[in-house]
């Protein structure tokens, strides 16, 4: 393990959000819209980063940034103009991670290992790869579900999960869980790819002939169980269907793990599917249904224990 600052950067389709760590420490924290190189340059992101940086290298006892880790799924341009501006305002290098087909890293109280089953691993969304990692140390110090539910009761062995990222687009990975003592295992099994909320709901308000209006009254729809009956309605719930409704590809999981922007929209349509599967129940029908919750930031949270851990891992 190094004690050093490090700047983690979560590159997105939207939106970069950027952590300041020491050890498993978050000293800072910030984001901002990235779709292009003029987000950046109109908004308060890069005097977040100033600051941010040169506050830590001028505060008293600290210890200076040094290194830069970095995860990017979104435009070229943006990434390439931050890698220039922070080699020259900050002589900063940038270390952009790639996925990798397999990882062992150790760490203090156990040792994580993450398997991905594409057959060329970096095209593999960096994204995906890192919260997946990030799932698994947060598994590992039981940091992640709070309470700890009773289906992990008996360990993680041969439990299998579902990831969700809620974005730009809503991506579904499976999660297939080994241990043995102190080691932890993910496979990921795969996944889909698919528009996310603001995508849904764009592509019918501008590719239909008369539903933007629709679609816009949607927003504020509070969708719930029961079948829909105006168009408004049919809008909200069909969106909420189309994101959770996916999930059934995996088969049946023990927990769902949800991170992104969309993250809370996500959970309250699961939260009504949870309701249409009770009221199934009561009729005699069984459908699937796992405990779902938040687990925010991990990619950050990814980046965080490659960084913390650097010396401590092998591909």
């Amino acid at each position: 393990m190094r004690t050093e600052t490090t700047l983690l950067l979560d590159l997105g389709n939207t939106r970069l959000k950027w952590w300041l760590t020491q050890d498993s420490q978050v000293l800072a924290q910030g984001h901002g819209p990235a779709r292009c190189v003029e987000d950046l340059r109109g908004d308060s992101l890069v005097d977040q980063l100033n600051q941010a940086l040169t506050g830590v290298q001028l505060g008293a006892g600290s210890v200076p940034v040094t290194r830069v880790f970095g995860g990017a799924v979104g435009a070229p341009a943006v990434k390439a103009w931050l890698t220039d501006w922070l080699e020259e305002r900050h002589q900063l290098s940038v270390t952009w991670v790639r996925s990798l087909a397999s990882l062992d890293l150790a760490m203090h109280e156990s040792l994580i290992s993450l398997r991905q089953p594409y057959a060329e691993p970096e095209r593999m969304g960096v994204d995906r790869w890192l919260a997946a990692l990030g799932l698994l140390g947060l598994l590992a110090r039981q940091q992640w579900p709070k309470p700890w539910p009773s289906w992990l009761g008996s360990g993680l062995d041969g439990r299998r999960l579902a990831l969700i990222s809620a974005g730009t687009a809503t991506v579904v990975d499976g999660l297939v869980l080994r241990q043995q003592g102190s080691e932890i295992k993910g496979d990921m099994s795969g996944g889909l790819i698919y528009p996310g909320f603001e995508l849904m709901r764009s592509g019918l308000a501008t590719q239909t002939a008369d539903l933007a209006d629709y679609v816009n009254a949607a927003r504020d729809h509070v969708v719930g169980p029961e079948m829909p009956t105006s168009s408004i309605a049919a809008i909200g719930a069909g969106i909420a269907a189309a994101q959770v409704g996916a999930i059934d590809w995996l088969g049946p999981v023990h927990g769902v793990a949800v991170h992104g922007g969309h993250a809370k929209d996500w959970l309250e349509a699961y939260s009504v599917r949870a309701c249409a599967v009770r009221a199934a129940a009561t009729q005699g029908m069984t459908l699937p249904l796992a405990q779902a919750g938040e687990a925010s930031d991990l990619v950050l949270t990814g980046l965080s224990l490659l960084a913390e851990f650097s010396g401590e891992w092998q591909s």
